[in-house]
């Protein structure tokens, strides 16, 4: 869910992706002992996710930012 303060997500639907990235290599997962509660499963990037990480940042996540950026500096740079 997304609203104009935050983001939210089910966790439900969290660990279905994680649970997909692992099938794709892209994580891998162990179980944790938990001082608190029952064990807690970990994950960790795999190098063909931090290969893919890489790929989605240039891609996407950067040219995204920057366009956020230009909005910014052209209709609100009076605010600074």
């Amino acid at each position: 869910e997304i609203t104009l303060k935050k983001v939210t997500f089910q966790s439900s639907g969290i660990y279905h992706i994680l649970k997909k990235m692992e099938h794709e290599g892209l994580v891998t997962s162990d179980w944790e002992p938990s001082d608190k509660g029952p064990n807690r499963k970990c994950y960790t990037i795999t190098e063909s996710g931090e290969q893919l990480l890489k790929i989605f940042t240039k891609n996407f996540i950067l040219p995204i930012n920057n366009a956020v950026n230009k909005l910014i500096e052209k209709h609100f740079s009076k605010l600074k």
